[in-house]
């Protein structure tokens, strides 16, 4: 990457040409400033609590489970639905109509008749409506053969083969996630003053982070009723490295051209930051710092 000079002790920024040529865009990696790093670092900031509510989930697999978040503001609720499909019914695309898991994340506490009006609703997706209680409405499938794969192994007490998993890295991968007044949910101007999800994307990627603990909790039951008492856990190295995939990126292009000061917006910000990088003065401490950081992924 093209460093941003420094004159007279100022940074000086990229060329909008080198900053947005479409290679680099497609090869931008997440920063400190990326939309699921800022939520991370606010959500342990303020410690934020996430516990497992509910888990009507059957022997088969299917059912509910409800993951409930605290923060010093407010409470909310991830409400999650398994059901059953046909190997031919699981389609990524927009078109499909019917998913492994569908979910939403509901501010304030689900009663028994909002819930059942949300399991009704939440697994049609764009068929059906929901409340302004709903803040994400999102549906996601599963890696079929990394998700037999783990549950297969972890029923007999052995790790899967981290090789399987790195070639996908999820067990779940979502095919959209909706926000900003979707099919009757919340539009995004009533979280302005809401202090927990007022940036964007920040209730989205709320609601995918806790989804990745579902897919965890998921594998984890399943092996335990297939193998018993010899079944075990994930590690919490593999735990760690499993993430929550993405089918197709195709809602964010018209967005993106959409919204072009948006967009200027967050690279704007990226930039500044590395200028600021730039002016900063490399010592002894830095550079132990920052090679600290390069050896800790290696002993995970």
């Amino acid at each position: 990457m093209e460093a941003n000079q420094v004159i007279d002790g100022k940074a000086v920024l990229r060329d909008p040409a080198v900053v947005m040529d479409p290679y680099r865009i497609g090869a931008m990696h997440q920063t400190r400033i990326s939309f699921v790093r800022s939520l991370l670092r606010k959500m342990s900031a303020e410690k934020w609590q996430i516990a497992l509510k509910t888990w009507e989930i059957q022997e088969s697999g299917f059912g509910h489970a409800i993951y409930a978040l605290d923060t010093p503001n407010h409470h909310y609720e991830l409400i999650i639905f398994s059901d059953e499909i046909a190997d031919e019914d699981r389609n990524d695309r927009v078109i499909a109509e019917k998913w492994d898991v569908t979910f939403a994340l509901v501010k304030g506490e689900v009663n028994e008749k909002e819930l059942a009006y949300l399991r009704q609703n939440v697994p049609l997706q764009e068929a059906g409506r929901n409340s302004t209680k709903v803040l994400v409405l999102s549906r996601a499938n599963k890696s079929v053969r990394v998700f037999e794969h783990v549950v297969d192994e972890l029923s007999k007490g052995c790790q899967p083969d981290t090789y399987e998993i790195a070639k996908v890295g999820y067990i779940l991968r979502t095919t959209a996630v909706y926000g900003n007044g979707k099919f009757g949910i919340a539009d995004f101007e009533t979280l302005g003053e809401n202090p927990d999800f007022s940036l964007s994307f920040s209730a989205q990627m709320c609601a995918v982070f806790i989804l990745r603990q579902f897919s965890l909790d998921w594998v984890h039951d399943l092996a335990a009723r297939r193998g018993g008492e010899k079944a075990v856990t994930l590690s919490p190295q593999m735990q760690r490295y499993i993430g929550i995939g993405n089918a197709t990126g195709l809602g964010m292009a018209p967005y993106l051209i959409r919204h072009p000061r948006v967009v200027d917006n967050w690279l704007y910000q990226r930039e500044m930051a590395l200028g600021t990088v730039a002016l900063s003065s490399i010592d002894e401490e830095a550079k132990q710092k920052v090679s600290s950081c390069f050896r800790r992924p290696k002993s995970t």
